[in-house]
């Protein structure tokens, strides 16, 4: 900064490099819209920064291009499968298609009865409210059409 406040021509540039670093080589994604209007008028102008710029953009294409043959790698080598496959044959072995039914219904009916019980115990263990009944008014907006607030 300089004397009046103002940024100085390199610490501008620098700016701008640490830009392309940080959000990436084209201006338009930048969430600073000065910096990213700076940065165009920068790459008109100034050669360093367009050959850093060039750079950058030829750094991601190659990097796109190299995920792109790794994710095509991995799927021709189908690993993805072989690894979901042997997880879930450690994890949970090959149950018959009936016995795995009749073992969810089984553990959906013991969770009802559960819930039951636990909600029968803690009913009498807690007083019921003594205060006055609270009543719930819940107006249908199709019916009323919205309100204000449109709750």
């Amino acid at each position: 900064m300089n004397k009046q406040g103002h940024e100085d021509s390199g610490a501008r540039r620098r700016a701008l490099f640490e830009a392309v670093d940080r959000y990436g080589p084209h201006p338009g994604t930048w969430p600073d819209l000065a910096r990213a209007a700076r940065a165009r008028e920068a790459m008109l102008a100034d050669r360093d920064f367009r050959a850093y710029r060039d750079g950058a953009v030829n750094l991601n294409r190659g990097l796109t291009l190299a995920a792109r043959a790794l994710d095509g790698e991995i799927a021709d080598a189908k690993a993805m499968e072989r690894i979901a496959a042997a997880v879930s044959a450690r994890v949970a072995p090959a149950i018959a298609p009936r016995r795995h039914l009749r073992h969810r219904a089984a553990a959906a009916a013991a969770v009802i009865v559960l819930a039951a019980a636990l909600g029968g115990m803690v009913d009498s263990i807690v007083p019921p409210f003594a205060g006055d009944p609270v009543q719930v008014v819940q107006l249908d907006t199709l019916v009323f059409g919205p309100t204000e607030g449109d709750f």
